[in-house]
């Protein structure tokens, strides 16, 4: 019985049966138990018990019963909205393609913020790349962009994104309590889990191209695989679902809530006032804080050459000064755009250009920048000529060379995205942004106070030492 019970094969019960009758006769146990009994002494063990040994506690946790409300791991139950919000990612069951050369470019993210006590959609993120703290980035200055405002507490899985310090310190910066959820555990985020059913069976499975059928494997016809049917790109999907998630779903009327969702949402804000302390203004400075930091968050200035990152070197006219130049200052890279490059000097966020303007990377992501570095270190056998490669080279390289593989895959997927973030509430002008200390005010107080704040062609974003391709970026 326990051998059976902690066989991690999950084998059936027939051949539990054989080494029973083997091992009794192994014992000199004559006659063996029947079949049958062996049957009766498995049903009366608990089916929790019985998947966690054979499958695992993911499995186990479906038959669980339900968990007590004193329980420490239940989050307090909202009573407004945006006092607890949940943010996740899912891998949406539909196939995408290029709307340049419509190339198969694969399944999209979707990274979600959701209010708990109203189940109303904050802010969405879609994207090509693999979960990551950009994904995060993006999801929270959308959240901003459209309501000026952050939940007071944001429910999160495990996963290593949530973990990093970039999004540590941007919900400390924005006065958000961080909530964990127990790994392995997706019911303590069952409001998000139902969002994503919801989003998938009820809107992506009705497109063309949607994986539905592909989970039934072989008994696909190769004539209906969803990649022959692909037709949808980033852009217009990003269109759709957008239009779902803010318009159609929100007008759904709510079974427990008894109204749609956007009616609670908006009733709960008219009870609990707008939270005009919880203001947060969308400008350069909360793009720059909500940056990426590298693995190695300072470089050396050069006075001549400037700070350089992966062969690319960028200028600012304070690397002159001597009390700059060999120094090492701490610097963020926008993920998004590689031509812009975000170094501390002398206490304030600089915004340092390429040093070879006439570059063709503006817009490009970092992604996309290592693929081009990878392919010219196969021809040319880089060596130490490698370290002389710039941004000009590295330019002509995308765009006289005839793109394949990887990098035209990233490429069609950059250009994509870039569409879908066009599309989105554009930057506000460029004020200089300083850092300063005032014990007087809040987090969110000091950090958007009309005190010295300076940003703006000097902000904040230094993403250089992220390994090729590296999904955390």
């Amino acid at each position: 019985m326990e051998l059976f019970a902690e066989d991690r094969r999950a084998g059936r019960v027939a051949a539990a049966y054989a080494r029973l009758v083997a091992l009794c006769q192994e014992r000199g146990i004559d006659p063996p138990p029947s079949r049958e009994t062996l049957r009766r002494a498995l049903k009366r063990r608990s089916l929790e018990d019985l998947a966690r040994e054979r499958e695992g506690p993911r499995a186990a946790d479906q038959l669980a019963g339900p968990v007590p409300k004193q329980s420490t791991a239940v989050p307090v139950e909202p009573d407004k909205a945006f006092q607890i919000a949940h943010v996740d990612h899912v891998l949406l069951d539909i196939q995408l393609v290029s709307g340049r050369t419509g190339a198969l470019l694969g399944r999209p993210w979707l990274t979600l913020i959701i209010d708990a006590w109203s189940r109303m959609p904050l802010a969405t993120s879609m994207s090509f790349d693999a979960p990551s703290r950009v994904a995060l980035s993006e999801v929270l200055l959308d959240c901003v962009a459209r309501h000026h405002c952050v939940p007071d507490n944001l429910v999160a899985d495990q996963g290593s994104e949530f973990q990093s310090v970039d999004f540590e310190v941007a919900l400390a910066f924005l006065g958000v309590n961080k909530i964990e959820r127990p790994a392995s555990r997706p019911r303590f985020g069952a409001v998000m889990e139902r969002m994503f059913g919801i989003a998938n069976t009820a809107f992506i499975h009705e497109l063309k191209g949607n994986t539905r059928l592909a989970q039934r494997g072989r008994n696909l016809s190769a004539t209906h695989h969803p990649t022959r049917h692909a037709t949808w790109t980033l852009s217009r999907l990003h269109e759709v679902c957008e239009k779902f998630l803010f318009e159609v779903y929100p007008d759904l009327k709510h079974g427990t809530l008894g109204v749609t969702r956007r009616q609670a949402f908006d009733h709960s804000v008219a009870l609990s006032g707008e939270r005009v302390k919880r203001y947060v203004p969308f400008d350069d400075a909360l793009r720059m804080l909500l940056a990426l930091t590298p693995r190695r968050p300072t470089r050396k200035v050069d006075s001549v050459r400037g700070i350089t990152v992966d062969h690319l070197r960028y200028w600012h006219d304070a690397f002159k000064a001597g009390d700059v130049a060999g120094y090492n200052v701490p610097v963020k890279l926008d993920p998004m755009d590689c031509s812009v490059l975000f170094a501390q000097v002398r206490g304030e966020w600089m915004t340092c250009r390429l040093a070879d303007g006439d570059a063709d990377l503006g817009g490009r992501s970092w992604r996309q920048v290592r693929l081009i570095v990878q392919e010219l270190r196969g021809q040319r056998r880089v060596g130490a000529q490698g370290r002389q490669d710039n941004a000009r080279v590295l330019g002509d390289f995308l765009l006289e060379t005839d793109l394949k593989g990887d990098l035209a895959r990233q490429v069609d997927r950059d250009e994509e995205a870039q569409a879908v973030r066009s599309a989105r509430p554009a930057g506000m002008g460029s004020p200089v942004l300083r850092l300063v200390k005032n014990e007087s005010l809040g987090p969110l107080e000091a950090l958007y106070s009309s005190t010295p704040l300076v940003l703006g062609p000097d902000d904040d974003d230094a993403l250089e030492g992220i390994e090729p391709c590296d999904s955390t970026v």
